[in-house]
């Protein structure tokens, strides 16, 4: 299935975690800190998903969280934290998370929602190649609608880029 990074610095928890998603055949890297994955080559191309904890000894989940969206924004990221009040959640979501789940949760739920995120994400980047008989492309190719070809506009194009 998928290749996860999870980063949570309390061990129980990453260790659980890590148990569940693996029971799901996922492939699960467990980080307590930010360090251990900066030291990793190119660890923001390594994992298919990331399980961030928000708040971390040697920093900020979130600021994480931009470096990997910097580097290809199509990586689902879901944050958790201890931090559940709606403006939190709000926060998460604005910055450019995926998901986000307040602790305390069940594991199986983190579970359902790797689950559903991955599914999401595997139906778009296969159906979001046409959308209403529009073969939709990069900028300056072509795109074929009625048996004649019409460029897309840059900017429908740039939009559908951050899409696909």
């Amino acid at each position: 299935m998928a290749n996860i990074c999870l980063i949570d610095d309390e061990k129980a928890l990453n260790q659980v975690l890590k148990t569940y998603l693996e029971r799901d055949g996922h492939s699960v890297a467990p980080y307590y800190c930010i360090q251990d994955i900066y030291r990793q080559a190119n660890w923001y191309s390594l994992y298919d998903l990331y399980i961030i904890d928000i708040m971390l000894p040697d920093g900020s989940g979130t600021e994480l969280m931009r470096k990997i969206k910097d580097k290809n924004r199509n990586i689902p990221v879901i944050l958790i934290s201890a931090r559940g009040e709606c403006i939190d959640r709000v926060l998460g979501f604005e910055m450019g998370c995926d998901d986000y789940l307040a602790k305390p949760f069940l594991p199986a739920e983190l579970c359902y929602r790797v689950s559903n995120l991955l599914k999401t994400i595997i139906y778009l980047s296969k159906n979001l190649s046409t959308l209403m008989g529009i073969a939709l492309m990069r900028p300056n190719e072509r795109s074929a609608l009625s048996n004649s070809f019409k460029y897309l506009l840059p900017v429908r194009s740039l939009i559908l880029s951050f899409i696909l």
